[in-house]
């Protein structure tokens, strides 16, 4: 791989990984870069260094920086690349709504059931009230 190159992926790397820890320090409230480099392990100048090129993001910190903060994207500092993250969903969770589901549509079943029994109930208790009843209840 040409030097140059090979110099203009390792800024890119340290660019995102620098834009990593201002995303953690915002978002952990951690306040400094020199209170993050602490949490991390490393000097307050490591910073300064990874953007003026004098130093380049290694393997352990993108360790660390996963394991401490496993929000951030390390295949994006290293690539560049974002990929959409999918949420792994637990077989036993979509079992349970699969099991509620075919409950619920039991019971709208067995209510539908229940409102046609109570409705011809309602038609025989009506058909056993005498005409002029029907019309007094009714208002007429």
């Amino acid at each position: 791989m040409d030097k140059a190159i090979e110099k203009v992926e390792k800024l890119d790397i340290n660019m995102r990984f620098l834009e990593a820890a201002d995303q953690i320090i915002y978002k952990e409230k951690i306040g400094t870069k020199a209170k993050f480099a602490q949490d991390m392990g490393v000097s307050s100048q490591y910073f300064s260094d990874l953007k003026g090129g004098k130093s380049h993001v290694n393997g352990h910190m993108l360790k660390k920086i996963s394991s401490k903060y496993p929000y951030i994207d390390v295949l994006y500092i290293i690539t560049g690349e974002r990929i959409q993250k999918v949420s792994k969903v637990d077989d036993s969770l979509i079992e349970l709504y699969e099991k509620k589901i075919e409950q619920l549509q039991e019971m709208e079943v067995f209510l539908q059931k229940q409102i046609k029994e109570l409705r011809e109930h309602n038609e025989y208790i009506w058909s056993l009230v005498p005409n002029a009843e029907k019309k007094k209840h009714k208002g007429g």
